[in-house]
């Protein structure tokens, strides 16, 4: 019986070209597996976008002031209404007129560029590990002494 069972595993031709191919299969697969969410997810995120665009609503600036409660600047229309949102209410605190508001640039609505936060974050590194290269060599100094 085991004679049988090992003839028919190496009988089987299993060969590498056909393991290849397979290979080959599923990385091809995987790729258009990762397109399709890419452009599901551009899909999705355009479709939530556009409402946005054309509302009558836009908010305006936030402020949090504790966990779960915020200020917010809402215009609706051509009106400028803050409002306090809490855990279980939205409140109406008072309207401003648009010559009330001050804006200020905001600093998050720019990207920062990946990079200069690399190397920001290489140079942290750089120099720590050479601070500590100097006490241990001054260290080390020190103990032969």
């Amino acid at each position: 019986m085991a004679k049988v069972t090992a003839v028919f595993l190496i009988g089987s031709g299993y060969s590498s070209t056909n393991s290849v191919l397979e290979l080959i299969g599923l990385l091809v697969l995987f790729v258009l597996l990762l397109a399709a969410c890419y452009f599901v997810t551009r899909f999705v995120a355009g479709k939530q976008m556009a409402p946005k665009n054309a509302s009558n609503f836009a908010v305006m600036d936030t402020l949090r002031i504790s966990q779960n409660k915020y200020l917010q600047i809402v215009k609706t229309g051509k009106k400028y209404i803050v409002i306090a949102v809490c855990k279980d209410t939205v409140s109406v605190l008072t309207e401003l007129k648009e010559e009330e508001l001050l804006y200020i640039k905001n600093s998050e609505s720019e990207s920062p560029d990946f990079k200069e936060i690399l190397m920001k974050t290489f140079k942290k590194n750089d120099s720590y590990e050479k601070s500590n290269t100097l006490k241990t060599h001054t260290q080390t100094k020190e103990n032969r002494k």
